[in-house]
């Protein structure tokens, strides 16, 4: 699959999910939400790529805080739906496996586009990303997965 399939595949992921996020128990619906920001992030590098533009620290940023979005729902698909295991070659067979399916795809793309910045342009600083963090744990942070059901 070339990069401009791979656009098309991830566009129009988004545009299915996006009408059925309404009619999804609450719980689902911001997983899926989340992941289509994630994967409109990866549709953007790959946008980028496909221009042959380089980086901008923007795009970085973009990478940055969309792989650690990424690895957050990952951790949360697996612990709301401990049976979803995609192996390498194994066809999704509902929503959940093919989001979960981006999911993983995203974090290797976008982890290989910040290996590629890094040739040339600053690490991203996240200014209060520490401080945040820590008191977010400091107040007794929710356990994996609970965190989306408000």
């Amino acid at each position: 699959m070339n990069l401009q399939d791979k656009f098309n595949e991830l566009v129009e992921f988004v545009a299915f999910v996006e009408p059925k996020l309404t009619t999804m128990e609450p719980v689902s619906a911001k997983l899926l939400t989340c992941t289509a920001n994630v994967v409109t992030n990866w549709a953007r590098e790959l946008q980028r790529q496909i221009e042959s533009r380089p980086g901008k620290p923007d795009n970085y940023r973009d990478a940055a805080l969309s792989t650690m979005l990424a690895l957050a729902l990952k951790a949360d698909f697996g612990a709301l739906w401990p049976e979803l295991k995609m192996h390498k070659g194994q066809e999704p067979k509902d929503l959940k496996e093919y989001a979960f399916s981006l999911l993983l795809g995203a974090i290797e793309a976008l982890g290989a586009a910040q290996r590629e910045f890094s040739g040339y342009l600053p690490m991203p600083e996240f200014p209060g990303l520490r401080e945040k963090l820590a008191n977010w744990a400091a107040s007794g942070a929710p356990t994996a997965g609970s965190r989306w059901v408000n």
